[in-house]
């Protein structure tokens, strides 16, 4: 079985510090004390949560549970992993895939002297008798001759490189371009996000026949919330997310606005 590439470390929630290496083969997540990684203290943590699957292409999470798994903020059933992601478990529990930094071994030792391998030392058959053949040594330094100083000249000029001026200016705008669309993208992405979360609770809601009072306050609080933690008000944020929780009686697991609820109160955490 090859070396562990990739592990999960529990990094908020009850089992904090928690970790699971991720060898070849199934590795499962939950509530049972027979998963290889069990997570307590959270009643909305599945029995049989979650499964990593694990191969030479790497790991790919599929999730169990109808409480929901995220990744990176989002829900998702089946999904290929990276180092840096994080999966959103129940309410409390916040998992990040890390990779395993593989011991090296160390330099061989060089042959002592008498030794097979050592200088003026030979291997000899069997029968046959051989003569050590005697060392040679390097010259010292000072016997070496060393390269006129016209020679050392063109070397420098040979092996040195000076990028243009038109190249750097041009390079350094490409890097302002690239950065700026990044930054629209990302900012243009959150709305898109939230405008998708609206959408898949009104669905939901439709479907369920859901009072339309507590779905409107439920998505105000979400607008809320999101503008907090845009703002870098994590507190508040994270107030606002919790007391989302408390709109529907009993609490709705199914709801997407409660699932993506629940995973940014995990990142978060009481601050």
């Amino acid at each position: 079985m090859s070396e562990p590439r990739f592990k999960i470390v529990v990094e908020k929630g009850p089992c904090a510090g928690t970790e699971l290496l991720l060898t070849e083969g199934i590795r499962t997540v939950g509530r049972d004390l027979q998963c290889d990684l069990v997570l307590s203290g959270d009643q909305f943590v599945s029995a049989q949560h979650a499964r990593f699957v694990s191969d030479e292409h790497g790991v790919v999470l599929r999730n169990l549970s109808p409480n929901g798994t995220l990744i990176n903020g989002r829900p998702a059933i089946e999904a290929q992993l990276a180092a840096g992601d994080k999966i959103g478990i129940g309410v409390a529990h916040l998992l990040t895939v890390r990779q395993v930094v593989q011991a090296t071994l160390p330099p061989p030792r060089p042959p002592m002297p008498g030794e097979p391998g050592a200088p003026g030392v030979r291997v000899r058959a069997p029968g046959v008798v051989s003569q050590p053949r005697p060392v040679t040594r390097p010259a010292p330094p000072a016997a070496q001759e060393a390269p006129p100083p016209a020679e050392k000249k063109a070397d420098a000029r040979t092996t040195g490189f000076r990028m243009p001026t038109w190249l750097i200016v041009y390079l350094s705008a490409m890097v302002i371009v690239i950065v700026f669309f990044a930054v629209v993208k990302t900012l243009g992405g959150g709305t898109a996000g939230l405008e998708q979360l609206h959408r898949q609770e009104a669905q939901y809601v439709a479907a369920r026949k859901l009072p339309n009072d507590d779905t409107d306050r439920l998505l105000k609080l979400l607008d809320t919330a999101v503008v907090y933690e845009r703002r870098g008000d994590l507190r508040s944020a994270y107030e606002a997310y919790r007391e989302m929780l408390a709109v529907r009686q009993p609490i709705d697991p199914q709801s997407p606005a409660y699932r993506y609820a629940a995973a940014r109160m995990a990142a978060l955490g009481p601050k």
